[in-house]
């Protein structure tokens, strides 16, 4: 049977196809996540009643929970919930723009990008009283939370307004991958986790999926 979805609700199947998580903007603006029977029988349950917008639904690699962001445009964070037993738990520690959560192949991570601003008005060293301008200084990160510990670790950081998005995991867990856009200008790195080192591997903004084909388990 085909069943038919509003080409605007995000979509995530379940590992072993037989659910479906998805995004649905609801009568206020406020989108809200469901789970159902991908097959459409039975009604959808919301993942997680609150008050803010969720985004982004990011199945675990067995399936028994789904993580995704919830906030607004300004600030989100991310959660984790059971889909069996509904148990909801934040996981990243971090404030502002949580974006693009990653479950790492083996379910014991997830990566983020992470959007965030620090404004500072230190007056010139010669005088204490004087009133300086704010200074902005815009951050974009690279971060990955380790499920069994909690720990919320930086992996790589960019300084400047730029944005960001497409974070990939390759199959082996050795590698992410994310696209970045600056100046007009779109560029594709890839981050060793074991070394910390990255990459620009591209200025085409499609090569993450080019890259994740060549990403055998074997790889490196």
């Amino acid at each position: 049977a085909v069943r038919r979805y509003p080409p605007w609700l995000t979509k995530q199947f379940s590992p072993d196809g037989t659910k479906l998580a998805y995004r649905l903007v609801e009568g206020a603006g406020v989108g809200r996540i469901y789970i159902r029977p991908a097959d459409g029988s039975g009604a959808p349950a919301p993942l997680r009643t609150s008050s803010l917008g969720q985004y982004e639904p990011v199945w675990s690699p067995r399936g028994g929970t789904v993580v995704y962001t919830d906030g607004n445009d300004v600030t989100r964070r991310l959660w984790k919930v059971d889909v069996a037993s509904g148990a909801s738990q934040q996981i990243s520690s971090k404030s502002h723009l949580a974006l693009s959560p990653a479950y790492s192949p083996n379910g014991s991570q997830v990566a983020y990008l992470r959007a965030w601003a620090e404004t500072i008005s230190d007056p010139p060293p010669q005088c204490s009283t004087c009133v300086a301008p704010p200074v902005t200084t815009h951050y974009r990160d690279v971060r990955s939370v380790d499920l069994a510990s909690g720990v919320d670790s930086l992996l790589w950081r960019f300084v400047g307004p730029s944005s960001m998005s497409g974070l990939r995991w390759s199959p082996n867990g050795r590698y992410l991958t994310f696209s970045r856009r600056d100046s007009g200008t779109d560029e594709s790195y890839l981050h060793q986790l074991d070394v910390r080192t990255l990459s620009l591997t591209s200025h085409n903004a499609q090569a993450p999926e080019a890259l994740m084909r060549e990403m055998r388990p074997g790889f490196g």
